[in-house]
Parts: C-alpha cells; structure tokens; sequence
C-alpha cells in the first residue's frame, strides 16, 4: 500500500532490500493510511493541539489497546548522528522479529554490523532523521528478509512526538504483518 502522493513531502523516499519508505506531512488524514493504520492514525492526530505535534505523556496506554504488542517508542538522543533508546519495542514484535530490543540503542545496539546483520542501515537512519526533522510521518513496508523469513512483511507507521510540541524527541510507531505476495 502506498499513500496517495498528495500528501507526499517528496516522491517516494527511498526503496531498499524491497522496502518502500515514504515521508508525508502530518496533516495526512488518517483514513489516507488504510484500515490497518486509521485508528493509530487518528488518535494521534486527535492529540495535536494548535497545529502542534502531541507528546508522549499525552497518551493514555489504554488508548492503545488495539495495538498492544505492536507499538515501539523511540526516544531520540540528541547529537551530532542521529540516535535513540527504545522506550518501548512491543512483545509480538519481539516475536516475530526474534529480538527484544526495550532498552536497546539504534547505533550501539541496532546498528547493522559483521554480527548484527538485520540491524538498522543507513537509509533507516535517514528515514527517522527526516521524519524527526520536517517533521513528517514516515510510512514504509517491505519483508522480514534479515530473519529468514521473506513470506512475511510488515508496514509500519511512524508518528513524531515533541514534549515541546515542535521538536520531534521521540517517534512512536505501529507495526502490521501480513503475508509476502
């Protein structure tokens, strides 16, 4: 699935390893993001206040409840590269994926290396910098290849946060799978 390109802030952003990244602005109807991601979509939106971005403290846990296991948190570490901590990294993911990564790092933990191969690359570095940056919600599918497992692909959303309303310290991000094609 792809969002219809009048919401991009660019053509499709990138496509790597059969991935698709695309960046769209956070005005983006969330009925734009499909039946999977709507209801994400829109209570995030339905904490905007005054155009600005929602903070994490503005959610209530239990308004998640639909994608409980599905979820991670990021929290963006400021420097020079960008970096983050997962605040949170949802339990079906940690099964599907093979790996609990709460608490985890990007760079030193996640970072694609000789004995991390299905780690975060560049490119995805670059998505959550854009993303953290315009700001923009980030959307991009594509299969579970680094575990074996290209029959399964997930999409994911990505939903920038701001404790001050303006600069993204976080991401927080909800996660489908479905069958390959």
């Amino acid at each position: 699935m792809l969002i219809d390109k009048n919401h991009w802030l660019a053509p499709i952003f990138s496509s790597h390893d059969g991935w698709t990244y695309q960046l769209v602005t956070t005005a983006t109807p969330p009925d734009a993001f499909g039946a999977s991601f709507s209801s994400l979509v829109a209570l995030w939106a339905s904490k905007r206040k005054d155009g600005n971005l929602p903070a994490w403290r503005d959610f209530d846990f239990s308004e998640f409840q639909d994608w409980w296991g599905w979820l991670t948190v990021i929290d963006l570490i400021a420097g020079p590269d960008l970096d983050g901590r997962f605040r949170l990294y949802g339990s079906d993911l940690v099964e599907l994926l093979g790996r609990e990564l709460t608490g985890k790092t990007l760079r030193g933990d996640v970072l694609v290396s000789e004995s991390n191969e299905d780690g975060y690359e560049s490119h995805d570095f670059d998505f959550l910098k854009d993303i953290s940056l315009k700001p923009a919600i980030g959307f991009a599918t594509g299969p579970v290849f680094w575990r074996n497992r290209e029959y399964l692909s997930i999409t994911t959303v990505r939903l920038p946060l701001a404790d001050d309303g303006v600069t993204v310290d976080r991401i927080l991000s909800g996660v489908r799978r479905f069958e390959a094609p």
